[in-house]
């Protein structure tokens, strides 16, 4: 039988059982399965995602509501909670689904931790800076103007960019509320067009900290072999020696590396040029070499394991986890072995100031950097171009960081 919507509906008259809902396959479209009160289906996706959903209806008008996915909610507990929201619909009720401050608790608890597990991230996603009657608000009624309104009030007790930042995690909120069906329609679309900035300072690009004075370079380098947890330690001495961005090598895998040759090729959809479809090829120094096989006996499961894994089973390393060790060794160092300010990305801009330094060609550093090319034509390049001159300089500047962090002479320059 079908119901109104043209999708297979289980309407026999009989209850749900276990057996039938473990029994129910997903198929080419989604369908849904009744229960025999208070409006209780189980919808089953072609992905084989199984929700419980509520109907009813409110003055004429049809209303849903998600409540919860099959196994994690059972079917006595479903029943409990439609019972539950039949009982308040004949008090008066309405069925107006969660408030916006449950969706963020559930978005953050559902979505977000599966994704990363870095707690400092989470922590700044929270929906603390709205007022306390929008985030009581059931989401439903959330209108985009209300947002607007508390947005623009953010922005003028704090700043734009912190405005900023709040307009994207919402509009991520909103569309986790869609996908999960708990929404028909998103009234926070693109809200970071409603703000104004303050100033020019606020839409200038983003400069990082980085340290280019090569007696600080040396520091850096003795200050980042005073790091004890053994990972971060040659993350950080991985990411100096090859400076890649830091995302490439949070999701470095095995596969990516082939040994023989010395050649790391990151796959376009980890690097910043991945709508490019371009692989970037990074020569590897007999000093990231090294740090591969001490890694490849602490981590290799498999060619698709994480190089660098979290503590965390299967996950990626937290975003802040390098950043936050750097600033620690500045906050513990004594103030002769201390590290300037700098950030991980700054490792990027290090190696492009002393390499151009010394002379290397601009065009090798800027292909070995994997920056985009203004001229269409020189940035339709080949992977492989400068190869060899990208290796000599790979390997020169791992032996000039060991170097000043030794207080030895600089090596001499490739020929």
């Amino acid at each position: 039988m079908l119901d109104r919507t043209g999708k297979k509906k289980k309407a026999d008259g009989t209850p749900l059982t276990k057996v039938t809902i473990d029994q129910a396959k997903p198929e080419a479209k989604a369908y849904v399965l009744a229960d025999t009160a208070n409006g209780l289906y189980l919808r089953v996706y072609p992905s084989g995602l199984k929700k419980w959903v509520i109907r009813t209806r409110i003055g004429g008008v049809e209303a849903r509501r998600t409540i919860g996915r099959y196994p994690d909610m059972s079917l006595k507990d479903a029943r409990i909670e439609a019972s539950n929201i039949a009982e308040g619909l004949l008090n008066g009720r309405a069925l107006r689904g969660p408030s916006l401050q449950q969706l963020a608790d559930r978005w953050l608890t559902e979505f977000v931790r599966k994704k990363t597990p870095d707690e400092e991230y989470i922590k700044r996603l929270r929906f603390s800076y709205f007022s306390a009657a929008l985030r009581q608000k059931p989401c439903a009624d959330v209108t985009r103007c209300e947002l607007v309104v508390d947005l623009k009030r953010i922005q003028k007790e704090h700043s734009y960019k912190t405005a900023q930042r709040t307009a994207t995690i919402v509009t991520g909120l909103f569309d986790y509320a869609l996908d999960e069906g708990v929404l028909g329609k998103s009234p926070a679309g693109n809200l970071s067009r409603a703000l104004i900035p303050d100033s020019p300072e606020d839409t200038e690009q983003q400069h990082f900290a980085a340290v280019t004075d090569p007696a600080d370079v040396g520091r850096l380098m003795r200050a980042i072999d005073t790091v004890s947890t053994p990972t971060t330690r040659l993350a950080l001495l991985f990411v100096m020696y090859t400076f890649v961005r830091q995302k490439e090598m949070r999701q470095a895998t095995w596969a990516e590396i082939d040994f023989e040759k010395r050649l790391w090729i990151i796959p376009a959809s980890h690097t910043k040029r991945r709508r490019e479809q371009r692989d970037h090829v990074v020569p590897l120094s007999r000093q990231a070499m090294a740090i591969l096989e001490t890694q490849k006996m602490r981590s290799f499961t498999s060619k698709e394991a994480l190089i660098f894994p979290s503590d965390i089973k299967g996950a990626q390393l937290p975003k802040t986890l390098l950043l936050n060790a750097v600033k620690t060794l500045r906050a513990t160092l004594p103030e002769d072995q201390r590290p300037p300010e700098t950030t991980v990305h700054g490792f990027r801009a290090t190696a492009s100031t002393l390499l151009n330094g010394m002379g290397f060609p601009r065009d090798v550093i800027e292909r070995q950097l994997s920056h985009k090319e203004r001229d269409k034509v020189r940035n339709a390049y080949n992977r492989f171009e400068y190869i060899e001159e990208r290796t000599a300089m790979m390997q020169w500047y791992a032996d000039y960081l060991d170097a000043l962090r030794d207080g030895r002479p600089e090596p001499e320059m490739p020929k």
